[in-house]
């Protein structure tokens, strides 16, 4: 049985990805064997993250924020929640609007929910001050 009616319901980027050879391990690739040294101290449970005082609540932890981009793109009809937390004492950087530098210790986290379960929440780190220093989990 051919495999090929199953495409017209994948996205164009999936059927891609499904058909293009996984050579390396390069940005946007997922590695056979994950580079886990910069996720590997990181926490594995979202309680652990910063993000609830309380998470049995949904209680947010002081000093995270709430926020919405201005344009939002579209997920399949799921709703999306966002905060940030700085490091204490620290601000982002905004003298280039084009090019803001967080600190590092920022956390960003991105939840996807549907009819009000939370399906899945991305956390992004900076862990230095570089502008590859973050790192991300889902």
């Amino acid at each position: 049985m051919s495999s090929f009616p199953l495409f017209p319901l994948l996205p164009l980027a999936a059927i891609g990805l499904l058909l293009t050879p996984m050579i390396s391990c390069n940005r946007y690739w997922v590695c056979d064997e994950p580079d886990t040294s910069r996720t590997s101290q990181l926490p594995q449970r979202l309680s652990k993250t910063g993000l609830f005082s309380d998470i049995s609540s949904g209680t947010i932890a002081d000093g995270v924020s709430a926020y919405r981009p201005q344009f939002q793109l579209w997920s399949d009809g799921a709703e999306k929640r966002r905060w940030i937390a700085l490091p204490p004492c620290t601000t982002i950087d905004t003298s280039d609007m084009d090019d803001w530098e967080f600190p590092s210790g920022t956390k960003v986290w991105k939840e996807f929910g549907i009819a009000g379960k939370r399906i899945e929440t991305r956390l992004l780190i900076k862990q230095g001050p570089g502008d590859d220093d973050w790192v991300g989990l889902s």
